[in-house]
């Protein structure tokens, strides 16, 4: 999703100075990324590192980790700004 111009509803913005396409997910909505086999690693450019954000990791039907924005190191500023590196990206 690249969504120019929807950040001034306050529902979601484009990661600071990224104009790549992205994945939002509102607040109280999940998704699900679904791979068809094991992998190594996962990489992550999360945009919106708010203390009441998570990202859950499942094996099967089996949560295996969990992190919360407040858990990020180091810390970043949860105060929805959208245009600070240290907030937003």
């Amino acid at each position: 999703m690249n969504n120019f111009g929807q950040g001034s509803l306050g529902l979601y913005a484009t990661p600071f100075g990224d104009t790549t396409n992205y994945m939002a997910v509102l607040g109280g909505r999940s998704e699900d990324i679904v791979y068809s086999g094991l992998k190594n690693s996962f990489g992550l450019y999360w945009g919106s590192v708010d203390s009441y954000n998570s990202l859950t990791f499942y094996n099967g039907d089996n949560s295996v980790a969990m992190i919360t924005g407040a858990e990020v190191d180091p810390p970043m500023k949860a105060n929805g700004g959208q245009t600070d590196y240290a907030s937003n990206g």
